[in-house]
């Protein structure tokens, strides 16, 4: 079971469910399960035998776009600490039950700067590993306006530790359970400043420029493509808004 602060799923709400899995499939090779009746038309995506994420139809008045959910074994508890320590919760917890068997318990907040994220008390759906092989979620980033304050209000609620890297400049990483789980800093231009802090998700390619064209062949955008010492990475927009992060860690510069 993933330790408390551990990213463990990503779930993209779109307007057309089928159009959404259609560019994924032609851009990360992902598959679909069948969707069970009662899931709302939520639907898991798959990497071989692997669960890499969930797609739904979006709620009125929501954009398109993805969400992260951290583990915790204490729903209830973490709730109750965000509130403490100056976040809000948005949708209290509760239970995701699907043919009978609960998957587990669901929850949605923010942090004091307006990072909105959920929270996963795993019971008969684990979530994901984030383990870097092709087409699976391989880093989760915060993009604040105010990084010390986010930074901060994760190491508390988590109980993680802040280390500063040297590239790129004022990047800090959160360690939890002895390993570097997400990042948090401030790209100029990056999140709307009436946003205030937005998750980003790293989805794992091999060769990053060649899923770029497949980006472009099947609807989306792509906005930027960089090399870094982690990985070469490209930030998109898939074909109806909602943006992300590809990146190959195999190619460091």
């Amino acid at each position: 079971m993933s330790a408390d602060g551990c990213p463990i799923w990503i779930d993209l709400v779109c307007d057309d469910l089928d159009a959404s899995k259609n560019f994924y499939a032609n851009v990360l090779g992902w598959m679909f399960a069948d969707p069970a009746p009662a899931a709302g038309g939520w639907t898991m995506a798959m990497v071989g035998d692997c669960a890499v994420a969930g797609l739904a139809p979006r709620r009125p008045a929501t954009p398109s776009s993805w969400s992260l959910y951290f583990a915790t074994s204490d729903i209830g508890h973490t709730l109750s600490r965000i509130r403490e320590l100056g976040g809000n919760v948005l949708v209290p917890a509760f239970d995701i039950v699907i043919s009978g068997q609960l998957m587990g318990r669901i929850a949605a907040a923010t942090d004091p700067v307006g990072g909105a994220f959920g929270l996963w008390e795993p019971h008969a759906m684990p979530g994901f590993a984030a383990t870097g092989a092709s087409g699976h979620p391989v880093w989760f980033e915060l993009d604040s306006q105010t990084p010390s304050t986010a930074t901060n209000f994760y190491c508390a609620l988590f109980h993680g530790t802040a280390e500063t890297l040297s590239e790129p400049a004022d990047y800090t990483s959160i360690v939890i359970d002895g390993g570097q789980r997400f990042g948090i800093w401030h790209m100029e231009g990056m999140t709307p400043a009436e946003v205030g802090s937005r998750w980003y998700s790293y989805l794992s390619v091999r060769d990053v420029d060649a899923a770029c064209e497949r980006v472009s062949a099947h609807g989306g955008q792509v906005h930027q493509v960089a090399n870094s010492p982690h990985g070469r990475w490209a930030f998109i927009a898939d074909n109806q808004g909602a943006t992300s992060y590809l990146m190959d860690v195999t190619v460091k510069v």
